[in-house]
Order: structure tokens, then sequence, then C-alpha cells
């Protein structure tokens, strides 16, 4: 797999268009922001135009209220990287959200459970009730 990454605003979009044209392959998308749709300003969405061109994987994927974790995105990742070494393409993965990229690349191991709503409820009431600062050095405590 060929991967493209750096921080923003550094040209990586138009790099990786052209290198997309070249090998005649797709791209797959690793940036947090461009899986939601309607999010399309500031973001440097590709246009529609060159989406017609190029292929791009993993964007506009949710609206911006659904939940979407890192998980999401590693299970969407390699369910398109092999579809494409089954077209005979290399799977080329373009962005910035290095957790992303790590995650697929590295194999990162996610538990199957998923979140835990109650907790997180709980939490947000601590933090609501004794401030900020007493849940992380609660949380701290737990580590």
């Amino acid at each position: 797999m060929l991967v493209l990454v750096g921080p923003t605003a550094v040209g990586k979009s138009a790099f990786a268009f052209k290198i997309a044209q070249s090998l005649g392959t797709d791209i797959i998308s690793a940036d947090s922001a461009l899986v939601y749709r309607h999010l399309d300003i500031g973001t440097a969405k590709p246009s529609q135009a060159e989406q017609r061109r190029v292929k791009h994987h993993l964007i506009d994927m949710v609206t911006p209220d659904q939940d979407f974790s890192v998980a999401d995105y590693q299970k969407n990742a390699y369910v398109v990287i092999e579809q494409l070494w089954q077209q005979g393409k290399l799977p080329f993965m373009v962005g910035g959200t290095g957790l992303y990229v790590k995650a697929v690349t590295d194999c990162y191991s996610f538990g199957h459970i998923g979140k835990n709503s109650p907790l997180r409820e709980e939490y947000e009431l601590l933090a609501k009730i004794e401030g900020v600062d007493k849940l992380y050095a609660r949380l701290t405590d737990l580590d």
C-alpha cells in the first residue's frame, strides 16, 4: 500500500491526485473531517469533478450528528483496501489524520464491546458537577 501523509495545507491532495492518475488507482482518504457529509468548507474536500476523475473512498460517510470512531474508519478502510487489491489497483491512502493512518498500517486492535454510554454519561455528569479538573485527577489516578 502507498501512503502519503503530512500536515494541513502542504499540497498533499494535489500531489496525490497526480500520483493516483499516473498509477491508475483510487485515493483512500485518511482525513477525519472528510468522513462527514456537509463539512465542505475548510476541509479541502475534493470537488465532484475531481472525484469523477479519480475515485475517492471514505469521504461523506456519515453526518456530523452520527458517531464515527477510528475503529469504524479502520473497518471501512480494510474493506476498501481489499477491494482495490482485488481490482488489481495499488491502495493509496492520503491524509493528515495520523491516528487513522496508524490504525490501518499498524493494525491497531480495537475491542468488540464498543462505547460504554452509561460510563460516559457518569463522567460527563461528574465533570459538570465537580469540574473538569476533578475528573481529570480521577482519571489520572485510575490510569
